[in-house]
């Protein structure tokens, strides 16, 4: 399954959330579009603060809404990855590359940076946790 899986936290139940136009699967990451007042799919671009959640069910451009699973600090997640997982990125702050995918391999500190690798979970998978407002003061 392509997308973010949590792994460990505890299960606070699930949100149903506007949507427009967007086919979404399960495990992929949703951001909040302020303006238009529903959640989009998440980008490289987004910042810890515009997370919606993880699609916790599938739907369709002809829906309204989905449910999502909100991540709380220690919640942790696999996500595939761009490049090759290595241990040397633990602790490192990931990017998007997309609303399924972390694009490992560098540390990144500015608001972009919004998952922590934590270990390592196949050839291209990451365990970790998404980045609060605290852990990017660094």
């Amino acid at each position: 399954m392509a997308g973010f899986s949590r792994v460990s936290g505890a299960d606070r139940g699930f949100e149903k959330v506007p949507i427009s136009s967007i086919t979404v699967a399960i495990g992929d990451l949703l951001m909040w579009d302020y303006e238009n007042e529903v959640a989009i799919l998440a980008t490289s671009a987004v910042p810890p603060e515009r997370i919606a959640g993880v699609a916790v069910a599938a739907a369709t451009t002809a829906e309204t809404s989905v449910l999502i699973q909100k991540p709380s600090e220690f919640d942790e997640y696999v996500v595939d990855t761009t490049s090759a997982a290595v241990t040397t990125d633990n602790f490192h702050r990931n990017s998007l590359s997309d609303e399924d995918a972390g694009a490992n391999g560098a540390d990144v500190t500015d608001d972009t940076g919004v998952f922590m690798q934590l270990g390592i979970a196949g050839t291209n998978k990451i365990r970790g946790r998404f980045v609060t407002r605290q852990d990017r003061a660094a």
